[in-house]
């Protein structure tokens, strides 16, 4: 399930192709992500960083992403601003050993896995920077 702002060209393009891909970007990664959330302007040619390959939909696949989850659209609602898009996962990539780059409180972060208990018995958490 991804979440997309009607007003960008992503919404269109997804409900044109009824397919998708999820591409989980690292936190050397970062000016790949502003570029997709718009911070390089609307007509900045996304595709143009990162390398790119094809899943099982043809969707694009960012190589050296820590996951890709290529979907193809079994529905979609349409909510205020935002589209919200259910897929079935038909393809997934992978890249072991590279934290995920998040977004939250306006900045960007890193989710790092800790290996070590802290306690109450877990062996790993995972903390954000």
């Amino acid at each position: 399930m991804v979440c997309v702002n009607k007003t960008g060209i992503t919404q269109q393009k997804i409900m044109a192709a009824r397919h998708f891909c999820v591409n989980v970007v690292t936190e050397e990664q970062e000016h790949i992500a502003k570029g997709f959330a718009g911070m390089m302007g609307r007509d900045f040619d996304r595709f143009s960083l990162g390398s790119w390959h094809t899943l099982a939909t043809g969707s694009p696949v960012l190589r050296e992403a820590c996951a890709s989850i290529d979907c193809k659209l079994v529905e979609y609602l349409d909510q205020y601003s935002h589209s919200i898009f259910i897929g079935e996962v038909v393809g997934t990539a992978m890249l072991p050993g590279k934290d995920a780059l998040l977004y939250g409180a306006q900045r960007f972060r890193a989710a790092r896995k800790i290996f070590g208990t802290d306690g109450s018995g877990d062996l790993e958490t995972l903390q954000f920077w």
